[in-house]
């Protein structure tokens, strides 16, 4: 039950930001993008994402040819913060 609250923050989280967030087709694409990693961060600092789902993390990022650098960036940043 604990972990289902901490989902809900983190969705209200990303909700209120996207609410904040002028409305138009640039922003819209931009968002598209960069709010999925957004989720990803504010799962792991709230302590939701466990090791084996860092490790998948690290499986995708290696199939993202030039964004990989990015996201494996973001791995590391994240990793400390994942439970055991």
């Amino acid at each position: 039950m604990y972990l289902f609250i901490k989902i809900i923050i983190t969705n209200m989280l990303i909700g209120f930001i996207l609410l904040l967030i002028p409305k138009t087709i640039p922003n819209l694409l931009a968002m598209t993008i960069i709010t999925p990693l957004v989720y990803i961060i504010f799962l792991a600092i709230f302590g939701v994402l466990e090791q084996r789902e860092i490790k998948m993390l690290k499986r995708v990022s290696e199939k993202l040819g030039p964004l990989s650098k990015i996201f494996n960036k973001i791995i590391q940043f994240i990793e400390p913060f994942a439970k055991t």
